[in-house]
């Protein structure tokens, strides 16, 4: 938010003529000055006004350090993740300018619109409050690093709250949820896979795909992008253009070798809850 500060002066040919063109000139320069103030506090008000568009757990520099002390002793293992995250926050809600409908559908978890309006007046009520989180594990794969969180009950609509560390080049941080939920459905298929498909925009093939996967013996996401053709066309046998566009988003939805360390102790992390508004 630059302001423009124009200096206006001048000389003249006597003293009178001196004390006039000064006078002017401090007029000149008091319209500038009061011309940039009205510019700077519109331009806060402005950002008063607009909507919010995040909600976070903003932490602490004490707690930044320790996350880059953790990612050091593990980044040899993500030689592709190499983008540090430019600050380390938990998103707590992202609104994005979207209505509470949209995001409840963002967020099924949470249980629908009413429960996304309730979640907003919390956060509201919290801004400003200090809260603690724990690491409980990092995981990785060759797109983006994440630290996995214990659970801050209602106050995060994410159903794995988490910090992104860093990411591969052009890789947004918002894949940390589609990394987390993929190791969810590695661990269990029939509890995971909902909402892995859900972060892949295939949240409707749910109930399908499970069929196929219990039929055909597939257990994990990687075994699924593996036969991604097979599964495509079991849960698809209408739209040949939609099959193909299954087969390319399931091939690509475990790309590479999924990683993690639990940690032995967890970490403990410090922030404060704020709210940024578009423009911020």
């Amino acid at each position: 938010e630059a302001g423009l500060a124009q200096k206006a002066g001048g000389g003249g040919g006597g003293r009178g003529g001196g004390k006039g063109v000064g006078k002017n000139g401090n007029a000149q320069n008091g319209t500038a000055q009061n011309g940039g103030a009205a510019a700077w506090k519109g331009q806060k008000a402005s950002h008063k006004d607009a909507a919010m568009w995040i909600w976070m757990l903003e932490l602490d520099e004490s707690s930044c350090e320790a996350v880059r002390a953790l990612w050091q002793s593990y980044r040899d293992h993500m030689p592709t993740v190499t983008n540090f995250a430019k600050d380390f926050h938990v998103t707590l809600l992202y609104l994005g300018g979207g209505s509470n409908e949209e995001i409840a559908r963002r967020h099924p978890n949470l249980g629908g619109s009413d429960a996304v309006a309730t979640l907003k007046d919390e956060l509201a009520n919290c801004e400003g409050k200090e809260l603690q989180v724990e690491v409980q594990s990092i995981v990785w794969d060759p797109r983006i690093c994440a630290l996995q969180l214990s659970s801050l009950g209602q106050l995060c609509a994410n159903r794995h709250p988490h910090v992104t560390v860093a990411t591969r080049s052009g890789v947004p941080p918002r894949v940390s949820n589609e990394l987390l939920a993929r190791r969810e459905a590695t661990e269990d298929l029939a509890r995971g896979l909902g909402p892995w498909l859900a972060q892949i925009g295939l949240a409707k093939y749910s109930e399908a795909l499970l069929e196929w996967c219990q039929a055909m013996g597939a257990a994990t996401p990687d075994e699924i992008a593996e036969n991604a053709t097979d599964a495509a066309a079991a849960i698809e046998n209408g739209s040949v253009e939609e099959r193909s566009r299954i087969e390319e988003v399931l091939r690509n939805a475990a790309p590479g070798e999924l990683s993690g360390q639990t940690l032995e102790q967890p970490l403990r992390l410090t922030g404060h809850v704020r709210g940024r508004r578009r423009g911020e």
